[in-house]
């Protein structure tokens, strides 16, 4: 787990209780999960390649001035964040929170071209899950005003089962 700034997180394990609402989070992360690889990586075409998911998960409390470090996942082939709660604000106002994923190439400076960029920030939205390779860099942007972000956060090592 990373530094958290004005936040807290809660244990590995998370995602391996057995309440009804995790066990359906769970059925919409490995489902979501299927359609990232199948979507990334076209290898499910056949569809007698089974993919195994294996995941642990915690939760991550951000608060007003929340954030965290950019850092990656060094021992997973993917990431995913599923946003539980953000505060509601009025319309134009910024509450911050949002996901920045960083390009890790090391001549990213050197390209101009339009379409690239060296950062790409998406907005955490309730019931909302972003799923990316675990290579990336990324941080949570700073948490402004009074609000909370609140998200479920898991390492994903993707592996086949045997064909029958």
């Amino acid at each position: 787990m990373t530094t958290v700034k004005s936040g807290w997180q809660t244990r590995h394990g998370f995602l391996k209780q057995e309440q009804s609402a995790i066990k359906q989070l769970r059925k919409f992360i490995d489902q979501s999960l299927r359609s990232y690889v199948e979507a990334a990586t076209r290898s499910l075409a056949d569809r007698s390649i089974k993919l195994r998911f294996t995941y642990d998960g915690w939760a991550t409390v951000l608060l007003d001035g929340g954030y965290q470090h950019q850092h990656t996942h060094s021992r997973a082939d993917l990431v995913g964040v599923y946003c539980v709660e953000r505060e509601l604000l009025p319309a134009g106002a910024k509450l911050g929170g949002e996901l920045t994923l960083l390009d890790p190439r090391s001549g990213k400076q050197a390209i101009q071209s339009a379409w690239n960029s060296e950062e790409v920030t998406l907005s955490p939205e309730p019931g909302k899950l972003i799923i990316f390779p675990a290579f990336l860099p990324h941080r949570v942007n700073e948490v402004s005003g009074s609000g909370h972000r609140i998200t479920i956060n898991f390492d994903v090592q993707v592996g086949m089962l045997p064909r029958e």
